[in-house]
C-alpha cells in the first residue's frame, strides 16, 4: 500500500470525526452570538427605562457573554466597566445629581455602540440615541424616583433628619411628645396602629 492510499484511508476514517467537531464549533459559535444578541436586544429595548429590572439584568450579563480575546469583545467589556464606574461614583452623585445624571447616558450609548460593532451592526451612538422613544413624563418619573431613593437612603442611614415644626394651640409638652413619636416611627422604633371600624355595614380602616 502506497503512502497516498494510506492517507486516503486515514482521511476517510477521520472525516466523520472532523465533521462532528466542525459542526459543534459552528453550533457553539452561533449560540454564543445569540446570547450576545439577547443582551443587546434587552438593552436596546429598555434604553428608555434604565431602572427596569430587565435592563439591570442585561447589564450584569455583559462580563460573561462578551468575554473574549477579540478587540471588539474587549472594547465592549471596557466600555461597560467605564459605565459601571460612573454608576457607582457616589462622590459625584452626592455632590451633583445633575452632573451625574447628564454624563451617564453618553457612557451608556457609547456602550451600545461598542456592542453593535461587536455584533456587526452599523449603529452609531448618535443613531441609537435619536431612534429611542422616551416619553417625557416617564423620564421625569425616573428622575423623581432616583431623588426619592437617594433621600430615603440618606434618611434611614442617619445622614440627615426631617425638620419638624408644629404650629398648633397644643401645649409644649404635647408637641414634644408628638415629635418624639414621629421620630421613633421614622427610625423604625414604633409602628402605626390600625383598627377596623364598621360603619353602615362597611369596614373602614382607621389609624
Amino acid at each position: 500500500m502506497g503512502l497516498s492510499e494510506f492517507l486516503t484511508i486515514i482521511a476517510i476514517l477521520l472525516a466523520p470525526l472532523v465533521a462532528i467537531q466542525v459542526s459543534k464549533y459552528l453550533a457553539d459559535r452561533k449560540a454564543k452570538k445569540e446570547r450576545k444578541m439577547h443582551v443587546f436586544r434587552a438593552l436596546m429595548a429598555t434604553r428608555g427605562s434604565r431602572l427596569s429590572i430587565d435592563h439591570i439584568n442585561a447589564l450584569n450579563m455583559i462580563d460573561i457573554e462578551f468575554y473574549g480575546k477579540s478587540k471588539e469583545s474587549k472594547d465592549v467589556v471596557e466600555a461597560w466597566k467605564t459605565y459601571l464606574d460612573h454608576l457607582e461614583n457616589k462622590v459625584l452623585l452626592d455632590s451633583s445629581l445633575e452632573s451625574w445624571g447628564s454624563k451617564g447616558p453618553d457612557l451608556f450609548y457609547e456602550l451600545l455602540e461598542k456592542m453593535s460593532i461587536c455584533l456587526e451592526y452599523d449603529l452609531s451612538k448618535t443613531v441609537i440615541k435619536k431612534t429611542s422613544y422616551i416619553p417625557e413624563a416617564y423620564g421625569q418619573i425616573e428622575d423623581a424616583q432616583l431623588i426619592i431613593r437617594k433621600g430615603l437612603t440618606s434618611l434611614f442611614s442617619g445622614d440627615f433628619s426631617i425638620p419638624i415644626h408644629i404650629e398648633s394651640g397644643e401645649s409644649k409638652e404635647k408637641q414634644e411628645n408628638f415629635r418624639t413619636l414621629l421620630e421613633d416611627y421614622l427610625k423604625g422604633k414604633n409602628t402605626i396602629k390600625v383598627s377596623l371600624v364598621k360603619q353602615d355595614g362597611v369596614e373602614n380602616n382607621q389609624l
